[in-house]
């Protein structure tokens, strides 16, 4: 926890920087409009990201997914990284920085924070802001292609520096594709337990704070064995995937559409009481039930599903554990009826 707050201090740190660096870039007329233009918006963009850090140090948020090593290893990249940014602000304020050599200098500050594994915080911590959903990860892919696209025009003429930034990007692609899965189902798209815990907990006191109900929702699919020993594991694995897609079309970005496991899925549901948490409900197992799933050509077959569902007390402050428990709990309840 210590290293989490000393790792947020310096992102917040390191952009705060990048705000008055590009700042003072984007002023200067020597460069051309379209560079200082990618420096504007850097510097909005990076406006963002100290509220997004301002706001994980407030509440004193635990990135938990960092290993002791990997914190401290961040912090020494990271460290590095504002000797970098503070050179930059020198010879911005000096004001004889060429626009390649300010250039490159962006280009290795911003993919020398992100294409780092600390990209996996970005693809596995959401937040909310007032109701809307801040996803970093977004945030940042908008920020980073800012900057590829002022790279074609700078580096046009330099093959070296294309191949460096061509490098840079696959890195990047490579450290997104990891972050993914470690937090992605790949059978049904939807997020995994792993982002549950993750993020779960975080959602709660968001809902605390903004003093907003919240609702878990346990989904089971009724008699789910039965479905693979009949049709066999592909149509279990079809089953799957139209649950999956019945719930990401049933939910909000601000909400959280899990695979818990084998045919377990879960919900949270931000700022909804138990009255929409029940007709979440009845929706999806009107959709579910109404949806033909084909298990060989020409061959449909219906499937159901039990839910339960269980709301946040901020008074009581549960854990995340026991909020599926008790939603677990009434699930079964339902299930026992469609028996």
């Amino acid at each position: 926890m210590e290293n989490d707050s000393k790792l947020i201090g310096l992102y917040l740190n390191l952009d705060q920087k990048l705000v008055a660096i590009y700042n003072m870039l984007s002023g200067k007329k020597k460069y051309p409009l379209y560079a200082r233009n990618m420096w504007q918006g850097l510097e909005e963009d990076e406006e963002e990201h100290v509220n997004y850090w301002q706001y994980l140090r407030k509440y004193n948020y635990d990135l938990d997914i960092l290993t002791e090593k990997e914190s401290r290893g961040y912090i020494k990249k990271l460290g590095e990284l504002l000797m970098r940014a503070d050179g930059l602000l020198d010879s911005a304020r000096a004001g004889g920085i060429p626009l390649e050599q300010s250039f490159d200098s962006t280009v290795r500050i911003e993919f020398g924070t992100l294409v780092s594994p600390i990209y996996k915080v970005l693809h596995n911590h959401d937040i909310i802001f007032n109701s809307k959903v801040f996803n970093p990860r977004k945030e940042y892919d908008a920020h980073l292609k800012r900057i590829t696209d002022a790279a074609k025009k700078i580096y046009h003429g330099d093959s070296i520096k294309r191949s460096l930034m061509n490098t840079y990007l696959s890195v990047k692609e490579e450290r997104d594709r990891m972050a993914r899965d470690a937090v992605n189902d790949p059978l049904t798209g939807l997020s995994n337990r792993r982002y549950l815990r993750n993020n779960g907990s975080f959602l709660m006191e968001i809902a605390s704070r903004e003093k907003k109900p919240l609702a878990l929702v346990m989904i089971d699919v009724n008699k789910f064995k039965a479905i693979n020993d009949r049709f066999g594991h592909p149509a279990g694995d079809r089953v799957l995937r139209k649950i999956g897609g019945i719930l990401r079309e049933n939910t909000r970005s601000s909400d959280m559409a899990i695979r818990y496991g084998g045919d377990e899925f879960a919900v949270l549901l931000f700022n909804q009481d138990a009255k929409k948490a029940g007709e979440f409900v009845l929706r999806l197992k009107k959709e579910t039930s109404g949806a033909r799933i084909i298990y060989r050509k020409n061959r449909y077959m219906n499937v159901t599903v039990s839910a339960g569902y269980s709301i946040y007390d901020p008074e009581k402050r549960p854990v995340l554990k026991k909020l599926v428990s008790a939603a677990d709990a009434k699930m079964y309840e339902d299930k026992k009826k469609s028996v």
